[in-house]
């Protein structure tokens, strides 16, 4: 598809044009939280910065919030749930946090941990995936929590799951099958090699062997790296991930990334080139599917 600028012009136009019509329509919803918005501070004692990156409902309408928050020395995992009306839910964790240390650096030794994604299984358990950097090394980081805000030690003994692929590797979305087998995506460094990873994990937080025979998936497709920010699930059970591609190292060309996987872990090469879309919008600019 070729995008010229006359069409980026009509359709700027007719977004601004849908805007004016419907600006009127739109107000903050009083009824949460008094005036529609929650800002806070987690750390409030000491006004340190939070970051929020991925939010759920429940099915009870209660709201799940998850990112990081980061104290003097390091960044530790947050996880929230708010009532439907935007207050904090007191039964859930820490009057309404789940705050937990997920790497292994000291408190003084810059170890940064977040969760960037969030999925509910049938059950209500709530899964939580991201990264885990103890200052050397960082790793897939995927933990299971109860509904009351705990840890669910039937989750791989302790809750908590880490798989180092490579020196460095990053989850940033999840999504969990009908099966309850869950899929988490992003990416891994593999010998300077920066690719997309995809691994999958049964329930109880093992492994899947079934899944590209250990249950993790690299694919290197172009030599300035590549990674997956999100995944869905077809009703076939096929694996789609979005994310981007860079032509080369020193290349400004990163494109929008496509890829299917087979549901044993393989490419299906019924899709794209064995697999693989990758689509340039503009020339040596960066291109990035983030959903």
């Amino acid at each position: 598809m070729k995008i010229t600028w006359s069409s980026v012009c009509i359709g700027l136009t007719l977004l601004f044009s849908s805007l004016n019509i419907n600006a009127q329509t739109i107000s903050l919803d009083s009824s949460f939280n008094s005036n529609g918005i929650v800002n806070m501070y987690v750390d409030s004692a000491n006004y340190n910065s939070s970051d929020a990156r991925a939010i759920k409902l429940q099915s009870d309408g209660k709201i799940l919030v998850a990112g990081s928050k980061f104290n003097s020395f390091d960044a530790n995992t947050t996880l929230l749930r708010f009532n439907s009306n935007g207050t904090l839910d007191s039964t859930f964790g820490n009057n309404g946090m789940a705050q937990n240390i997920v790497d292994t650096a000291t408190p003084n030794g810059n170890g940064e941990s977040k969760w960037n994604a969030i999925g509910v299984q049938s059950d209500g358990k709530i899964l939580v995936a991201g990264k885990a950097w103890n200052g050397t090394t960082q790793a897939f980081t995927v933990a299971r929590y109860q509904l009351n805000g705990l840890l669910d030690s039937t989750f791989n003994g302790s809750g908590l799951v880490q798989t180092l692929v490579g020196v460095q590797s990053n989850a940033r979305a999840l999504a969990i099958q009908n099966d309850g087998k869950i899929v988490v995506v992003g990416s891994a460094s593999i010998n300077n090699v920066v690719g997309v990873l995809v691994i999958r994990y049964n329930t109880t937080g093992s492994l899947d062997s079934s899944f590209d025979f250990d249950g993790v998936a690299f694919t290197d497709i172009r030599t300035g790296g590549d990674g997956a920010n999100a995944v869905a699930i077809q009703i076939d059970g096929k694996i789609v991930i979005a994310g981007s591609s860079q032509l080369s190292p020193t290349s400004l060309d990163n494109d929008f990334l496509l890829i299917r996987y087979n549901t044993d872990g393989s490419l299906d090469n019924s899709f794209g080139m064995g697999g693989i879309i990758a689509t340039e919008i503009f020339n040596n600019t960066y291109d990035e599917a983030n959903a």
